[in-house]
């Protein structure tokens, strides 16, 4: 009789592909935007890496707002009262990455429109 050979695991294929969106509430290009609050979903683990040099928020606003990484979410909290009729971008450059292997979600951006264009 003899026992089976003892290999260490390789953990498989090694994770190549950056995070994904898969939801968001509000919408990504909503118009009418009143939330004080914007949730981003991602498939997996995300955090975020160098957010005060690659965040740009355009137009800029008087207090940058609160955002958090948390599991596989990223949550947006305004600290002030958008501009009426104004379209913002929220460029997170490439701050967004995920947990494990650090691979880059480039230059992702959420836009809205406080407006009805």
């Amino acid at each position: 009789m003899r026992c089976a050979q003892i290999t260490p695991l390789t953990g498989g294929k090694r994770d190549e592909l950056p995070p994904k969106a898969l939801s968001f509430n509000p919408e990504n290009t909503a118009l009418n935007f009143t939330a004080k609050e914007i949730e981003i979903t991602f498939n997996e683990y995300v955090v975020l890496k160098d957010l005060s040099n690659q965040l740009i928020i355009t137009p800029q606003l008087k207090e940058t707002p609160d955002i958090q990484a948390t599991g596989k979410k990223i949550k947006i909290k305004f600290n002030e009262t958008l501009l009426p009729n104004t379209t913002y971008k929220i460029g997170f450059g490439n701050s967004i990455t995920d947990l494990n292997e650090s691979n880059i979600a480039q230059n992702f951006e959420y836009v809205f429109s406080t407006g009805p264009t």
